[in-house]
């Protein structure tokens, strides 16, 4: 499944990272990830370093759409009101 090879390419660019990769039809994606190495990073720099690992599936249209959300621990935490 694309979704799992999706979550393991960024796995090995953040792996301390928590990462989901949701989708219902292998073609549209939301992508979050969770790592305190976007700290002090603004939301165009953090999207580029996802969008570069999983550019080829874009470009060559095996992936259709995709959200991403990107967060800091802290950030997410604030989200998830812990």
């Amino acid at each position: 499944m694309l979704s799992k090879k999706i979550k393991n390419l960024i796995f090995i660019k953040f792996p301390n990272s928590e990462i989901y990769v949701k989708t219902t039809d292998e073609i549209h994606f939301e992508i979050i990830v969770i790592d305190n190495f976007f700290i002090d990073m603004n939301l165009i720099d953090r999207h580029r370093y996802i969008y570069n690992i999983i550019d080829s599936y874009i470009f060559n249209k095996v992936i259709h759409a995709v959200s991403i959300k990107i967060y800091t621990l802290y950030e997410w935490n604030k989200i998830l009101n812990i």
